[in-house]
């Protein structure tokens, strides 16, 4: 599982590599477990603050602003992959 998340933590390389780079994060979105990870992400994101005590309250509040982020950095790299191929095949 590792090695499907390793594009999330390469650096922006050469613009050739775009195209490797699109298939590969398309098709960890098109692992069996990818739509439940999503699913998961937004259930614990959507989850109440907690309430009680200020330290409480804090943890909370980060826990469910990393969850989105990840779901957001997830979907918005789907979407970018895409939109390299799409254009790709425009040419």
């Amino acid at each position: 599982m590792r090695g499907a998340f390793a594009w999330l933590f390469q650096d922006e390389g050469d613009p050739d590599d775009a195209i490797v780079k699109a298939n590969q994060i398309l098709e960890a979105a098109r692992l069996p477990w990818f739509d439940a990870l999503i699913t998961y992400l937004e259930e614990e994101a959507d989850r109440p603050l907690a309430t009680g005590g200020q330290v409480e309250m804090i943890r909370s509040a980060e826990r469910i602003n990393t969850f989105k982020e990840i779901k957001n950095r997830l979907k918005r790299d789907v979407a970018r992959a895409r939109q390299v191929l799409e254009m790709e095949q425009q040419r």
